[in-house]
C-alpha cells in the first residue's frame, strides 16, 4: 500500500517522539500483499509481485491494474509516469500489461477492488492498535484511475523544456470522484480510536 504511519508522539511515554513507516508494517502484519513504500497508490514489484502475484491464476491478480495490450499491440492507453515514458510495463510471461503512475518498480494497487481495500484498512488498525498516532497518505490524489482506461487528453499549454509527463492532463489517472469515497473509509477506520490522525497528500491546483 502504501500509507506511511506517523507516530507523533508515545501514547505511553509523551515526552518520546518515534516515526515508523509502513515497510515496517509489511512484515508483521497480516493479509498485505506486497512490501510497503511511501505511496498509498503503489506497492513493489520486488519477489511476491513478480514471482506470484503476476500469475494470472493467482485470485490477488485483480489487487493490481492488470490490462491486455491495447489494439495496435501495445500499451492499452497513453498514460504516461510521472518520471516521464509509458505507465504501462509489459510482463512477457502473462502477454498483460500492468500500470505504474511512478518506477515500474511501483505497480499501483488497484483501489476499485474491496480486497485491496480491506487488506489496506487492516494494516491501518494493526497499527493504530500499536499506538500510532496517525497516517499520511502520500499522492492521495492518484488512488483511482478511470474504470474506462480512457486516453488522456493533450495538454495544448506543454512547452519544450517542461517535465515529460505534463504533454498530457491526467484528468482519467488522478484526482477521479471514488477517491472521496476511499478517504471517508479510512476515516472511519482512524475514527475507530481515539484521538488520531489522518493526512492526505495533495498536489493540485486550487
Amino acid at each position: 500500500m502504501i500509507i506511511e504511519t506517523i507516530k507523533l508522539f508515545s501514547h505511553k511515554d509523551r515526552s518520546r517522539t518515534r516515526f515508523f513507516t509502513s515497510s515496517k508494517a509489511r512484515s508483521n502484519s497480516p493479509s498485505f500483499p506486497s512490501k510497503a513504500r511511501k505511496q498509498s497508490s503503489q506497492s513493489s514489484d520486488l519477489v511476491t509481485f513478480l514471482a506470484k502475484d503476476s500469475s494470472r491464476d493467482n485470485p490477488r491478480r485483480n489487487w493490481y491494474l492488470w490490462q491486455n495490450p491495447g489494439p495496435t499491440g501495445g500499451e492499452p492507453n497513453n498514460w504516461v509516469s510521472e518520471f516521464g515514458g509509458s505507465a504501462w510495463a509489459f510482463d512477457p510471461a502473462t502477454g498483460q500489461y500492468y500500470y505504474h503512475a511512478f518506477l515500474k518498480q511501483q505497480p499501483d494497487l488497484n483501489w476499485r477492488n474491496p480486497e485491496v481495500r480491506q487488506a489496506i484498512y487492516d494494516v491501518m488498525r494493526f497499527w493504530l492498535r500499536r499506538g500510532v498516532d496517525g497516517f499520511r497518505v502520500d499522492v492521495l490524489w492518484h488512488l483511482i484511475k478511470d474504470g474506462r482506461l480512457r486516453d488522456n487528453p493533450a495538454n495544448l499549454n506543454f512547452k519544450p523544456g517542461m517535465p515529460p509527463h505534463h504533454s498530457l492532463l491526467p484528468l482519467y489517472t488522478t484526482d477521479r470522484p471514488e477517491m472521496e469515497e476511499v478517504v471517508a473509509q479510512m476515516r472511519r477506520v482512524v475514527d475507530e480510536f481515539d484521538d488520531r490522525l489522518l493526512i492526505g497528500d495533495i498536489y493540485l491546483p486550487i
